[in-house]
């Protein structure tokens, strides 16, 4: 229980900058943050309830040795380097009010999507497929899937915008880069997974 308070805190407090200068902001945004963490606590109650439980390694592993540390770090450049020059021209184009217009709106944007779309589409999914199947393998593939019908749903916006090759490619990438994301998650915990989803998401300083 207290785990989930302080996880459920620390994100909501990542979460937070991106409420507060939120464009279209409500008048009731601290009523939302607080609504968005007390969401956040149950969504970490699961994670901590099921993932060690059925799981075969900690959420929390600070102590990650180097030689997968570096390979990470490297594979996460990498995969910056890739959707920076490839992907994110095209798609800025379509849907520019998906990408950041300044450095600190980068930073912003960043910390959202990492703190929030990490547990809401990789974590909690994982725990509570995990507790359902007892099966890490099941879990993983079965998380992965969700992960991949939210994309689905998030690029069905841009399906008459892009020839079936370009939204092919994407799906693809998106596929891959969950696929990571999550077998770190599975295999080193959290941290990493922040981590690399950190190194990826500023890639859009470069930009600016």
């Amino acid at each position: 229980m207290k785990q989930s308070v302080v996880a459920a805190l620390g994100v909501g407090l990542f979460c937070l900058p991106r409420i507060v200068f939120w464009e279209d902001r409500p008048d009731f945004w601290l009523l939302m943050w607080g609504i968005l963490v007390w969401c956040l606590f149950f969504l970490w109650l699961f994670v901590f309830a099921w993932h060690e439980l059925y799981g075969e390694n900690r959420i929390f592993q600070w102590k990650v040795a180097p030689k997968i540390l570096l390979p990470v770090v490297a594979i996460s450049l990498v995969w910056s380097l890739i959707l920076a020059t490839c992907c994110d021209p095209v798609l800025r184009e379509l849907n520019p009010k998906e990408y950041p217009d300044s450095e600190l709106d980068t930073v912003v944007r960043t910390f959202f999507t990492v703190s929030l779309e990490s547990l809401f589409l990789l974590f909690a999914p994982f725990a509570i497929l995990l507790r359902l199947s007892k099966s890490v393998k099941a879990a993983y593939c079965l998380t992965l899937v969700l992960a991949l019908l939210t994309a689905g749903m998030k690029m069905n916006s841009l399906a008459n915008q892009l020839p079936l090759p370009w939204m092919g490619a994407l799906f693809g990438i998106r596929l891959v880069g969950s696929g990571l994301l999550l077998w770190l998650y599975v295999k080193k915990g959290a941290p990493i997974v922040w981590l690399a989803s950190l190194i990826i998401g500023l890639r859009h300083l470069w930009h600016m």
